[in-house]
């Protein structure tokens, strides 16, 4: 996973990118997207992790921009994704404009989230898997928007 940005244009700190962001987003996610595109290991471009604004409707819009814009630059399918701590109904919006949306430390709300959303993609980023659950979501294996969606269990210790 290849990951774009921290914040947008809301900082955590007083001296983040937020400051740039503005200004500089789309190059910045166009020379990342160029510079990665051939790396093998490149599997998802994340647009941000844990974006204080996600829940938003500003936030809501840099997501599906920057998504469209991922898109217009790499048509192979590879997925756009963000990382969302403590996922809530006030994030769906954001989700919306995601691939794939990255739940960071609930895996017990991937459960919940499988039921409500049973269309959206979901990875488990930031968890720690000795506290992880045992086949949560069991899935069939289904498509959306082309492409072949999956469940995998994690087994906790």
């Amino acid at each position: 996973m290849d990951e774009a940005f921290d914040c947008f244009d809301k900082g955590k700190n007083p001296d983040d990118y937020h400051l740039f962001f503005d200004k500089w987003w789309r190059e910045d996610i166009e020379t990342m997207v160029h510079r990665d595109f051939n790396h093998p290991s490149i599997i998802m471009w994340s647009i941000g992790n844990e974006i204080p604004i996600r829940t938003t409707p500003q936030g809501a819009q840099f997501a599906r921009d920057m998504a469209a814009l991922v898109h217009a630059l790499d048509s192979t399918g590879r997925a756009v994704t963000s990382a969302i701590p403590g996922m809530s109904s006030r994030d769906d919006e954001y989700c919306e404009a995601l691939d794939v949306c990255g739940y960071n430390y609930s895996p017990s709300q991937q459960v919940a989230d499988h039921q409500t959303h049973p269309d959206r993609i979901i990875v488990g980023t930031e968890t720690f898997p000795k506290r992880s659950y045992r086949c949560a979501a069991q899935t069939k294996a289904g498509s959306r928007k082309g492409k072949v969606r999956v469940s995998v269990c994690v087994l906790g210790g």
